[in-house]
């Protein structure tokens, strides 16, 4: 088994070496009841410290997401093969709808119809080499930016396929995502042991400058900080605050851009409060944890849930480490078969979930403001990605 820490880090989310990924389009409608705070912004009502209940999810809509299959990446058993290699969390489309995926020390393109298109990159520490590759956004230009975390480098790749150019950034991180503007700046989630940044898991980076180090959160015990307090989902509002949540809590908290911390948002009993262990077992079993969080708009966030299945014990079968501790596993080998998905439309304004669905598929990320990755297997194990198209009507 993976622990926490591996399997976050290899799925971007997180599986036990599985991935692929889907595509959701998300049409959001704004004409839900705005409640008692109508026009009473979240970031108007700082709070340093606390957390705010989020509320809601027992009368969210239910029938408000409706998803439909758009396309279906890595059928072609020739080059175009996706291999799962726990690199599958990040894909992006460029200007001409074609999607880029990552494939550890590749990145492959397919066009919008399915075709494979062409194979970006290979093994190794040159130029159009990569060691983990994660194609996080398209510029202005046109030109897809490929960052590497073990490299610490950024690689610019014209929509040719052919390199522009390269920068060095800060390496060795657990999660990135771009600031608004020029695109020279990030913020990472990354584990520093120096004593001016320990704990602190959010940096605003600045190619391999470290501008400011801020996120720890409020309620952890600052003597006993470790490693997996860096593990946190991140996204950047339109007008710049950064949004971060824990792994293994429903815990949302809302920075600026300077590293103050405006408000923490709570979905209480997300996990029950039984003994956390990196091996599953009956008394300890899989974990429910927060997928991704992609802020849709100033106000409203997206969070993607992975839960286990109410009939997880069915699915796995007991095995035993070298050192001959028992452990549980997923039955197929593939974690995802474990979990089921949820998706829910958060407004921070009320601090209420609006909207939520169940997806029997496991998700992974989102994949821009309207898009989400999800992972596919068929009979005989081989991983796609499909890609869905999704509607979310607020009543």
């Amino acid at each position: 088994m993976m622990s926490r820490h591996s399997r976050a880090r290899a799925f971007r989310p997180h599986v036990l070496a599985t991935l692929g990924a889907v595509v959701m389009g998300l049409t959001f409608l704004t004409t839900a009841c705005e409640g008692p705070s109508k026009g009473s912004a979240w970031r108007e009502r700082p709070d340093s410290v606390g957390y705010r209940s989020i509320t809601g999810i027992e009368s969210a809509c239910a029938t408000c997401i409706e998803l439909s299959l758009m396309a279906t990446l890595g059928t072609d058993k020739g080059e175009g093969f996706l291999e799962d290699n726990g690199a599958f969390g990040r894909v992006v489309r460029d200007r001409e709808g074609r999607y880029w995926v990552a494939q550890k020390n590749a990145v492959k393109v397919y066009a919008s119809n399915n075709d494979f298109v062409a194979t970006v990159g290979r093994r190794g520490q040159g130029p159009l080499e990569f060691e983990f590759t994660e194609p996080i956004r398209v510029d202005a230009a046109g030109m897809v930016h490929v960052i590497d975390s073990r490299l610490g480098r950024e690689t610019i790749v014209r929509p040719d396929f052919t390199r522009h150019s390269d920068h060095t950034i800060v390496g060795q991180f657990n999660e990135i995502v771009p600031l608004p503007g020029d695109g020279n700046q990030y913020v990472i989630a990354k584990w520093i042991a120096t004593p001016e940044r320990l704990g602190l898991p959010l940096h605003v980076v600045s190619g391999t400058d470290i501008v400011r180090s801020f996120g720890l959160t409020p309620r952890a015990d600052t003597s006993a900080v470790t490693p997996g307090e860096s593990l946190r989902r991140i996204s950047v509002t339109p007008d710049g605050y950064i949004l971060s949540s824990m792994e293994e809590e429903y815990l949302l908290e809302a920075w600026t851009k300077d590293g103050v911390r405006l408000a923490g948002f709570e979905l209480k009993g997300f996990n029950s409060a039984e003994a956390r262990s990196a091996l599953w077992s009956m008394d300890h079993p899989p974990q429910n944890f927060v997928g991704d969080i992609a802020a849709y708009d100033d106000r409203h966030v997206v969070v993607v849930t992975l839960h286990r299945r109410p009939n997880w014990k069915d699915l796995v079968v007991e095995r035993v480490t070298r050192d001959g501790l028992p452990y549980l596993t997923p039955a197929d080998g593939h974690v995802p078969s474990v979990y089921r998905s949820r998706v829910d439309l958060l407004d921070l304004n009320t601090a209420s979930i609006i909207a939520s669905t169940w997806h029997e598929g496991y998700l992974l990320r989102m994949m821009e403001r309207d898009a989400i990755t999800r992972v596919d297997y068929d009979s005989v194990g081989t991983p796609t990605l499909a890609i869905l198209k999704m509607k979310l009507r607020v009543p």
